[in-house]
């Protein structure tokens, strides 16, 4: 499908079933109500990476970057183009992060997405999501105080460890096509068979 026609206004946070299981993702703005996501939402969502939501014009928090620029985050109305992509979830083993960034750069080159959920996924309280809050991803030698997931378990209930020591085990989302999905992780073991392995996909969303 193409993409959806709108204008360019840059990046911004939209928080998807804002009334339920509230996720903040990142996306694309197309117009002043319209935003693409680009991240891959938890299945808990219903969202999809690609979809095209309609959300509220007064934005409720706003997301600071390491860059230093900060985005408004808007809350979702409802969806107003599906995606056609599925979302599967796969455990992987990443001897390194640069395995990761591997995965995530073949889904990308292919025209898809691959998330390591276990470092991008925080669980916030509704007041320290609705706030002004630094968007540093998990892994990483502080703990965010306003992390209210559980530390030292990787995936998306709790990412943080100790220090900057690194966890080969990573729960990873991916917004490919059934025919594709299996080949991508198949391609990206032989690129480095020693460092890296999957198991466990299963289509989510």
């Amino acid at each position: 499908a193409g993409e959806p026609v709108g204008m360019e206004l840059g990046s911004a946070a939209v928080r998807l079933s804002p009334e339920g299981e509230a996720e903040v993702v990142w996306g694309r703005r197309l117009d002043p109500a319209r935003i693409e996501v680009l991240s891959i939402p938890l299945p808990s969502s219903g969202r999809r990476w690609g979809e095209v939501v309609l959300h509220d014009g007064v934005p409720r928090g706003e997301r600071l970057t390491a860059a230093g620029p900060s985005y408004p985050v808007f809350d979702e109305i409802e969806l107003w183009a599906p995606s056609p992509v599925p979302t599967w979830v796969v455990l992987l083993e990443a001897a390194a992060e640069a395995d990761r960034d591997a995965l995530e750069r073949l889904a990308a080159d292919a025209g898809f997405a691959a998330e390591d959920w276990s470092s991008s996924v925080r669980l916030l309280c509704r007041t320290c999501s609705e706030s002004r809050m630094p968007s540093a991803e998990g892994d990483g030698e502080h703990l965010d105080p306003h992390d209210h997931s559980v530390p030292g378990h990787p995936g998306p209930l709790g990412h943080r460890t100790a220090g900057d020591r690194w966890v080969a085990e990573r729960e990873c989302g991916i917004a490919a096509p059934p025919g594709l999905v299996r080949g991508l992780l198949d391609g990206w073991v032989a690129d480095s068979p020693d460092t890296r392995a999957w198991r466990d996909l299963e289509e989510v969303c």
